[in-house]
């Protein structure tokens, strides 16, 4: 949405969810590229809307994330719902504000070179804690415009563990999860940023949350999971740029889809998969967060060049973005990630043998 390991919990991993992150950040990356482009370099290039859709599937792998990560501290009360909620927030807030921090360098330094970011003194605080504010261009995100979606992880999060506290199942989540996406089906595509947490975009981590049961339970189909991906990514990536709530809540269904068939086909990926490919999925989030910042330069490289080559332009995006976000994974995102954990063992250590890092996050 989160370093990516393999992503596991006792006596199961599920690398394809894993590959299945870097497939979802990649599909936002060449949206981006497009648009860059479009904007900088080769008016003639189409943006690519549909590959906005990976965030959608972001969304669904959190759900299913969040019930395996959380077997471990089943037992639940106050101890395991605050450490289950510091180890998600050492995953998102250390390389979420580096990220804010280099694009604010950038804006003060090259505010010419950053198209659509002015701000005010008073929104700085706002962007670093993730709290949802109104930009320049009218729409409720921080400096890094891809950290919108991080608003709704961190709400997830936070009460995904005051149900670990209370001693709540996780299906008891699905009402609330419901509730909030009809109440935002109801509510104007203009609103208060307060009531951005209020979307159909929520139904997405229901239908994560139910698969993450049905795996827990072991209740998973045994066939047909290359059909559920077919259908989900034709029936997603075919489907007209989104219009409102209703396409979101089908958009949503067909990313289930998607993530239902990677779990089924869980299988197939753990006897085929080069553990060297998980790098990809452990890098998606730092390729999620810092590719806004390294992309647009490419266009804007060529265009004082004087060369016009729009193919050229999406492919160096995606060159750069995933290449650095692969030595940003492991120069830096790593190396924090222990250090922070190890922090948090020392406070709270833990009583089982297994830590309970189930770790498919963007």
């Amino acid at each position: 949405m989160s370093s990516l390991e393999a992503a596991e919990r006792p006596g199961r991993t599920y690398q394809g969810v894993q590959i299945l992150r870097f497939i979802a950040s990649a599909l936002v990356l060449i949206a981006h590229a497009s648009i860059y482009t479009q904007e900088r370099n080769d008016k003639s290039i189409s943006i690519w809307h549909q590959g906005g859709y990976g965030v959608d599937i972001f969304f669904v792998i959190s759900g299913f994330v969040m019930v395996m990560a959380s077997d471990p501290h089943k037992r639940g009360g106050v101890r395991n719902a605050v450490q289950f909620l510091l180890k998600r927030l050492a995953r998102i807030y250390p390389l979420y504000w580096i990220a804010t921090a280099m694009n604010l360098i950038i804006l003060i330094a090259l505010p010419k070179v950053v198209l659509h970011s002015r701000f005010e003194v008073g929104e700085v605080f706002s962007w670093f804690l993730l709290v949802p504010t109104l930009n320049s261009d009218g729409r409720i995100e921080p400096l890094v415009g891809v950290g919108w979606t991080l608003y709704f992880e961190m709400a997830f999060y936070c009460l995904f563990s005051i149900f670990i506290a209370l001693r709540i199942r996780p299906i008891f989540l699905l009402p609330i999860l419901v509730a909030g996406g009809i109440y935002g089906l109801m509510l104007p595509a203009e609103r208060a940023p307060g009531l951005v947490y209020f979307s159909p975009l929520l139904f997405e981590f229901g239908y994560g949350v139910i698969i993450g049961i049905l795996a827990r339970r072991g209740m998973m189909p045994v066939r047909g999971g290359a059909l559920l991906i077919i259908i989900g990514f034709t029936t997603l990536l075919l489907s007209p740029a989104r219009l409102g709530g209703i396409d979101i809540v089908m958009h949503g269904v067909s990313s289930a889809l998607v993530v239902l068939g990677f779990v089924v086909l869980e299988p197939f990926w753990s006897r085929r998969l080069h553990p060297t490919l998980l790098v990809l999925g452990a890098a998606s989030y730092a390729m999620y967060l810092f590719h806004p910042i390294l992309g647009p330069a490419i266009p804007t490289v060529l265009s004082i060049l004087h060369i016009k080559a729009g193919i050229l332009s999406i492919i160096g995006v995606i060159s750069v973005s995933v290449a650095v976000s692969l030595i940003l994974h492991k120069v830096v995102e790593q190396p924090l990630l222990k250090k922070i954990n190890f922090l948090i063992r020392s406070i709270l250590p833990d009583r089982r043998n297994y830590d309970g890092n189930f770790d498919n996050r963007k």
